[in-house]
């Protein structure tokens, strides 16, 4: 198997998974320490300085960089 195809598999994969299971504790503690404005505004930032589609939010490629 060659090297794009496994990274096509695995990116597959991720997009994939459910989101359950996940232990909720550890789910609030994340959502507490990101702050969403700043997060956001990076993600505009990046989208327009390197000219991005805004459609990248919905990769699955890029949620599983995330």
């Amino acid at each position: 198997m060659n090297t794009e195809a496994t990274l096509a598999a695995l990116f597959n994969r991720q997009a994939e998974k459910q989101v359950t299971g996940r232990d909720p504790r550890t789910t609030k503690v994340l959502q507490e320490s990101v702050n969403e404005k700043t997060f956001l505004d990076s993600l505009i930032y990046l989208i327009v300085t390197r000219n991005l589609p805004h459609t990248i939010v919905e990769w699955p490629e890029f949620r599983a960089f995330l």
